[in-house]
């Protein structure tokens, strides 16, 4: 019995009729690999994805992205506790799925262009974390159901629903910390009760630090004072004034806020972000735009000379996070008081009122996951191509990515194998018609076809299960030529040892 296996190779380049995604030492090279759950989701940091992967190279950053529908995507959200009332999580899904229509409206960002997404996964968006299989998630997906579709639309088109985690007791105005024309749903309001232990907080900065901090920022001047300006809601942003020894420089407080937590962990990683009352650790170094900085003096005992006195900085505020919009914690809040969703949205976003999305939707979306220069590890049972080539179908292991600054080079896992040795087994195809390989291996077990080209393993076939008698490669598009060689690989289990299988290569046109 002859089995034929036919191999596509899409948008392949020919030299000498071999592909792009080439393999040149145990790795794989290729300009994008796409990745697909063939034996459930795939997982990435710890977490679980149910969407197709794509990897590529972006200068020296691997680019990782997730193409999801809409809903798969709000299920994936992770923003709030799924153990809080139906009416906060209610709230926050409309909440994140307007933002989610927000941001798709607007159209991709400068990072989104250069690195091919919609929306990131992270806070500096929203939280998506897949949330495939994921346990106690059944109460979020509840909330993503019940409000299936819904998002707030303010003249017609998506409001920017932004919120964040707690407030010191009332958001604020959205022109007022980050300036910009006022949006009249984001105004602010009472937000009291909130069960956040973020609600006020004091950090301590000594001028010592101050100093390692703002060098690590590029300001070499000393800092004589610091002081912040507040307005009236309504009357634009907080401004944090510091006085040096070469003259006056101002922030906004959320831009001063943004500054300290970029370098306060870099400048001072065991003391940034500091100790909470209760011995856990900020989250980070300030919390929020609502401070003020008061100037004063601390003991301290590790002070030999003079009296055992310090100065600080001490920036006394309120809240986690931007203050604008809808606070999450209290959303709980006013939903343990028996508030319903749409109330809680109403109350945050000045009346808004939820409605169908429609055309704000679209049927598929591209998340953003990670853009990094370290290697990126993909786990699994995966179906896994290279440049539209498939070359691995429920291959269980992990498969590393890493950038040469050209191409994604691709680690497959143990199960995947490693390219023979080129050796005598390995028959010459100097004909450039197009190719059909013919092998007839003994036993069962699994088998691939191998190309080299002179000493060098260039291309190979996912495994196949056989179980005995000839089998036929017919790659389209596949030839021949000089220092062309080719070889079939046996192995007998997914792990074990591989040998090569003489051929007889067959010149004939396919099709």
């Amino acid at each position: 019995m002859r089995r034929i296996l036919v191999v596509a190779l899409v948008g392949v380049a020919f030299l000498t009729g071999l592909p792009a995604a080439a393999t040149v030492d145990d790795a794989l090279y290729a300009d994008e690999v796409t990745i697909v759950g063939a034996g459930g989701p795939m997982e990435f940091n710890g977490r679980r994805y149910g969407g197709t992967f794509s990897v590529r190279v972006v200068g020296d950053r691997v680019v990782l992205t997730e193409r999801v529908d809409p809903d798969a995507y709000m299920r994936g959200i992770r923003e709030v506790p799924a153990s809080w009332e139906p009416a906060a999580l209610r709230a926050q899904a409309i909440a994140a799925r307007t933002y989610l229509a927000w941001r798709l409206d607007r159209g991709r960002s400068t990072s989104g262009q250069r690195y091919g997404y919609d929306i990131c996964a992270t806070a500096a968006c929203q939280v998506y974390r897949g949330g495939v299989g994921e346990p106690g998630a059944a109460e979020w997906d509840a909330a993503v159901a019940a409000t299936a579709g819904e998002i707030l639309l303010h003249d017609g088109a998506p409001a920017q629903a932004m919120y964040s985690s707690t407030t010191s007791g009332r958001t604020r105005n959205f022109e007022d910390v980050f300036g910009g024309t006022p949006k009249p749903y984001l105004v602010s309001v009472p937000s009291p009760n909130e069960p956040s232990p973020y609600v006020r907080w004091t950090i301590d900065v000594t001028q010592a630090e101050m100093r390692a901090i703002l060098r690590e920022a590029g300001i070499s001047a000393e800092l004589l004072n610091l002081r912040v300006e507040t307005t009236a809601d309504g009357n634009g942003p907080w401004i944090v004034e510091g006085v040096f020894t070469d003259g006056l420089r101002s922030w906004t407080s959320w831009q001063f806020r943004s500054l300290m937590n970029r370098h306060a962990d870099d400048a001072l990683p065991d003391d940034f972000p500091a100790l909470r009352p209760d011995g856990r650790r900020y989250p980070t170094t300030i919390l929020g735009p609502t401070y003020t900085v008061v100037r004063g003096l601390r003991y301290d005992a590790a002070v030999t000379t003079g009296p055992p006195l310090v100065g600080v900085y001490s920036f006394v505020g309120g809240g986690w996070g931007h203050d604008v919009g809808m606070s999450q914690f209290g959303a709980q809040a006013m939903a343990l008081e028996g508030s319903s969703h749409e109330e809680i949205l109403a109350h945050y976003y000045s009346d808004l009122v939820p409605s169908q999305a429609g055309r704000f939707l679209p049927s598929q979306l591209v998340v953003g996951l990670s853009f990094t220069s370290d290697p990126v590890e993909v786990g699994g049972t995966l179906a896994v191509s290279i440049d539209g080539a498939p070359i691995a179908d429920g291959v269980e292991g992990s498969w590393r990515f890493e950038s040469t600054g050209a191409q994604v080079r691709i680690i497959p896992p143990v199960a995947f194998g490693v390219a023979p040795s080129l050796s005598e087994a390995a028959t010459e195809v100097t004909s450039t018609a197009p190719l059909v390989v013919v092998a007839k291996p003994e036993g069962g077990g699994q088998v691939r076809l191998v190309v080299f080209e002179g000493g060098t393993p260039v291309f190979r076939t996912a495994w196949e299960n056989w179980f005995g008698g000839t089998i036929v490669f017919a790659p389209p598009g596949l030839r021949g030529g000089e220092g062309v060689r080719v070889a079939v690989e046996r192995r007998e289990a997914v792990d074990g040892p591989t040998t090569v299988v003489p051929v007889t290569p067959g010149f004939i046109r396919w099709g």
